[in-house]
């Protein structure tokens, strides 16, 4: 559904289509409820909760796309750019809470057994994928495995 007016502020001069992707902006597929508050201002709104009113109200069409004027299209870009360098940092955050919970992050170590017996089956000329197949590493940590020496 296109609109014949900014959904933001209403205007009508220089329309563009915004596409707005609902699971990655605003937190929520379209059957979940997600929780705002109608009387706080635009101001202290976060992004999920702008983009969660903009779809309870219905502007946000089925192709998921949102009718605005040329200043609040490129207002919209802007607060994508923010929203990626925040949801960076809240990674970062994340992963370190994690650490804190003693949780163990990144690739499994092999151990040094099996980095032997990969070793000696490349040896023999052992195909990477037959090593794979006896030992459940994968070809690609094989070959790492064999390169490091």
């Amino acid at each position: 559904m296109k609109l014949d007016f900014c959904a933001i502020c209403g205007s009508t001069n220089d329309l563009h289509q915004h596409h707005v992707d609902p699971v990655v902006y605003s937190g929520r597929k379209r059957g979940n409820k997600k929780r705002y508050s109608p009387s706080k201002s635009i101001g202290d709104c976060a992004t999920k909760e702008i983009f969660a009113c903009l779809f309870d109200r219905g502007v946000i069409s089925e192709d998921e796309e949102l009718t605005v004027c040329y200043y609040h299209h490129n207002l919209l870009h802007g607060i994508m750019r923010f929203q990626r360098v925040e949801h960076g940092n809240l990674v970062k955050e994340g992963i370190e809470r994690a650490r804190k919970q003693g949780k163990t992050l990144g690739r499994p170590k092999i151990p040094p057994i099996r980095r032997a017996e990969v070793k000696e089956l490349r040896d023999q000329n052992v195909s990477f994928r037959n090593i794979s197949k006896r030992t459940g590493v994968s070809p690609t940590a094989a070959q790492r495995i064999v390169n490091e020496g």
